[in-house]
């Protein structure tokens, strides 16, 4: 991973380096001719790749900080309905429902930060990936972005599965989905890092990430270590 992040990270650098220099060449030519709009325009295209840059390195940044050395007792229901919230403007714009099937007793052993930071990541996914789809036509909306709590190792931890009905992946796809700095989306839309780093936390929470086609779509999950299942209407014990 370290030799895959390094080669991506190289070249995710490297280009918008070798343009900044071009364009800076450029523009001081432009200003000597008295061009002054196309300097203006050379360097909000120079904005623009700094603040992508920006964007790598803030993420290389969660990426490297070092795990929290404790863990607590979080509530998956909360911290899901944080997730939503953050997210809330883009599934309003979609006039697109989030399912939640969580029960309101489960806590899990987490810290609840860097637990939104992967649910909002994967609901994030979810969305893009619905949204590349043509809106429907009648009443009927075949749209679907759900959230589910599954008991897994005997109640003992959950299986956090989250599900969209977007157009999926290939199975050739698949194995690259946890490689550093691929990415599916269009060009500056995406930089290849949120499930890499999702896969992370997860593995500090003592899980694994993993993906998965059906049918119609996504469904990606992850499981944890189970902290409390309070009964709620007789279905957990």
């Amino acid at each position: 991973m370290l030799g895959q992040m390094s080669a991506g990270l190289s070249h995710e650098v490297n280009q918008p380096l070798t343009a900044l220099r071009a364009l800076a060449r450029n523009s001081q030519r432009l200003l000597e001719a008295g061009r002054l709009q196309a300097v203006a325009d050379n360097l909000q295209t120079m904005d623009d790749m700094v603040e992508r840059m920006g964007q790598i390195t803030r993420q290389l940044k969660s990426f490297a900080r070092k795990a929290e050395p404790a863990r607590t007792a979080v509530s998956l229901l909360a911290c899901v309905n944080n997730a939503r919230l953050l997210l809330e403007h883009r599934t309003r714009a979609l006039d697109l429902a989030v399912e939640v099937d969580v029960p309101p007793g489960l806590r899990v052993s987490a810290e609840s930060n860097r637990l939104e930071q992967v649910l909002v990541n994967l609901l994030g996914n979810g969305i893009d990936a619905i949204a590349s789809e043509p809106p429907p036509d009648g009443p009927e909306d075949p749209r679907r972005l759900r959230v589910a709590a599954v008991p897994a190792d005997e109640g003992r931890r959950v299986l956090v599965q989250v599900q969209d009905s977007g157009p999926g992946l290939s199975e050739a796809l698949l194995p690259r989905l946890f490689e550093p700095f691929f990415t599916t989306k269009p060009a500056g839309e995406g930089l290849g890092l949120g499930l890499v780093i999702s896969s992370k936390i997860v593995h500090e929470f003592g899980g694994a990430l993993r993906a998965h086609r059906l049918d119609q779509g996504m469904i990606f999950e992850f499981d944890l270590e189970v902290d409390t299942w309070q009964a709620e209407e007789g279905q957990y014990v």
